[in-house]
């Protein structure tokens, strides 16, 4: 459950970045691209550079990409709340009663979204996805997002039915 959530969660999902498969090839090739390439600048630059060339070869080629398999994003529907956490970086509570559609599509997510991460788009709106093509269109007052999910109509049966449950003509 996210952190400071209420107790009743309808929905939660978390995706890693590492699960998307262009972002692992990217891990496994980064090591060894920057390594060739501190490997000619060790080679011209003489004896005395190998040490911070290593160094920083760990740094990038190995921190990063260990650093980058570990980003989440957690998706969770409470009573109150559709909440999306970014991994520590970014946070977002849309109120549910706010909510007026919340609808499963499939896209294409570097044309449509620019790849994956947190980002604006003048269609999508708010864009917040670490992997697929499949994703839910909130749509809450004038604001839009586009939230990426493995289980898209879970998560906008959830979210639609805590918005119906939660509107103020009900209460």
């Amino acid at each position: 459950m996210l952190p400071d959530a209420p107790a009743e969660t309808r929905f939660q999902e978390t995706q890693r970045l590492g699960q998307n498969p262009i972002v692992r090839y990217i891990m496994f090739a980064e090591p060894v691209f920057i390594g060739l390439i501190f490997l000619v600048i060790g080679r011209s630059a003489g004896r005395g550079a190998w040490l911070p060339l290593l160094l920083a070869w760990g740094a990038m080629g190995v921190a990063l990409p260990v650093l980058l398999s570990r980003l989440t994003m957690t998706t969770a529907v409470t009573d109150q709340h559709l909440a999306i956490r970014w991994s520590r970086f970014y946070r977002k509570q849309i109120p549910l009663h706010a909510i007026t559609d919340a609808e499963p599509i499939r896209y294409d997510p570097i044309s449509m979204a620019g790849g994956w991460g947190i980002k604006y788009s003048r269609k999508l709106g708010l864009v917040l996805n670490v992997y697929g093509d499949r994703g839910v269109k909130v749509s809450a007052g004038d604001k839009r997002y586009l939230i990426g999910s493995q289980k898209p109509d879970e998560l906008a049966e959830a979210a639609l039915q805590g918005a119906i449950e939660s509107s103020p003509a009900r209460q």
